[in-house]
């Protein structure tokens, strides 16, 4: 009897010794896992970081363009008004898309009103049709006129 105890005994602790084995390779498999999850993730990091920075680089260059734009609106706005010349422009739909000071001065309204009239909102009838001849031209011909007075 001690016999066959002593054989159970050896057969639980072959039994044992082998799903220790098993779950040790278990182990080091998920080990590997997680470590080259952790690779994974910092490489995805870093990409993540680069990425962010070059970001911020492009967000610079645009607020920078920004700045340049506006102050060259500015300007441009500033050349205008402080032309006599009128200068207006309208869109494909004959509507005001801006215009200068002396052109306000000239209608009485400003850019603000001005902008999505048309010719006849603004003109008299007959001044109104000369114009929208006159857009036909340059639209068709894609010139822009000027008129010396």
């Amino acid at each position: 009897e001690s016999r066959q105890r002593l054989s159970r005994l050896v057969q639980k602790l072959e039994e044992m010794r082998e799903r220790d084995l098993k779950l040790n390779v278990q182990l080091k498999d998920n080990i590997a896992q997680l470590n080259q999850e952790i690779a994974d993730r910092e490489k995805a990091e870093a990409e993540l970081q680069e990425t962010f920075e070059q970001l911020k680089v492009e967000i610079k260059e645009r607020e920078e363009a920004q700045i340049q734009l506006e102050q060259q609106s500015s300007f441009l706005r500033s050349f205008l008004d402080a032309s006599p010349d009128l200068v207006f422009y309208r869109n494909e739909d004959k509507e005001f898309s801006g215009c200068n000071r002396a052109m306000e001065l000239l209608t009485g309204k400003s850019e603000k009103q001005l902008v999505h009239l048309k010719p006849e909102d603004v003109y008299s009838p007959e001044a109104a049709e000369k114009v929208i001849e006159t857009d036909e031209k340059v639209f068709r011909h894609n010139v822009s006129l000027t008129y010396e007075q």
